[in-house]
């Protein structure tokens, strides 16, 4: 009769060796990453050191924190193969508390400038402590207190006005701020004819003293008017046919008769 000998014990050691094989081999692999990592991170290319402009105050702190990555890329036909691959962020600038102007190159060659803040000086207001003064209306003078002053505009006719009847209105302002008021007591308007040559001097054309309740004035536009209704028999025309006249108006004085104020002559034929 044959004795079968026990396997189990043999079994188990096989398994065993089995596990330790596989273990060891992947410590060996990460010992083996470890030091390429190593051998790839102390034989990098080392960066220029950033230049510095001379004779310029402290340039911001720039801080660099790399970024490191490992990336696996495995060929058709070979082993895997390990890559390291190092990124730098884009360096984070931190001001100096500084109003000058500072300047720094950076590894692109950009240049970062710091300008200084003007801080605006507050806005004064001045404040007025003058009283202001109280407005005093002007008295209107009531019509004894017209004072013959100013002078006189004439309105109407026209210069150069040709006469087609007997008839003839004038029209005048007095000014300054007269509001139509008349002529005080003893003065009063006065129209004056004469013929346009040097030897003639002005004629009254109407009486001054009789007609001042006829000359009327519109409280509107300030324009005193009046009529003569034949003029070619005052005595500046002396029943002339025809000829060339000056007219005015002027304020005179009635006893004694006296011009105090005249106006501008305008012409006038027929």
């Amino acid at each position: 009769m044959a004795i079968v000998p026990n396997n189990s014990v043999y079994s188990q050691s096989n398994g065993q060796r089995k596990l330790w094989l596989i273990v060891g081999g992947l410590v060996l692999m990460t010992i083996l990453v470890a030091v390429v990592v190593g051998v790839l991170y102390f034989t990098r290319e080392q960066p220029d050191e950033q230049p510095v402009i001379a004779n310029e105050p402290l340039v911001p702190t720039v801080a660099v924190t790399p970024t490191v990555g490992l990336v696996v890329e495995a060929a058709p036909t070979q082993a895997q193969q390990v890559v390291l691959v190092i990124t730098s962020p884009t360096p984070t600038s931190t001001p100096l508390p500084t109003e000058t102007s500072v300047v720094a190159e950076t590894e692109n060659a950009d240049v970062v400038e710091r300008i200084a803040t003007a801080t605006r000086a507050p806005t004064f207001t001045p404040t007025s402590t003058a009283t202001p003064r109280p407005f005093i209306p002007t008295a209107t003078p009531t019509p004894d207190e017209v004072n013959v002053d100013g002078w006189i505009e004439p309105v109407a006719p026209d210069e150069n006005f040709y006469l087609p009847a007997d008839g003839l209105t004038f029209q005048w302002r007095w000014h300054e701020n007269k509001r139509c008021q008349q002529p005080p007591d003893g003065y009063g308007f006065e129209i004056r004819v004469w013929r346009d040559v040097s030897t003639e001097f002005p004629k009254g054309a109407m009486n001054a003293k009789e007609e001042k309740v006829n000359v009327t004035c519109d409280a509107t536009s300030g324009v005193y008017t009046f009529t003569i209704g034949n003029i070619k028999k005052v005595p500046g025309v002396s029943n002339a046919e025809f000829g060339r006249f000056k007219w005015d108006i002027a304020i005179v004085q009635l006893d004694p008769y006296t011009p105090v104020i005249a106006s501008q002559p305008r012409i006038f034929y027929y």
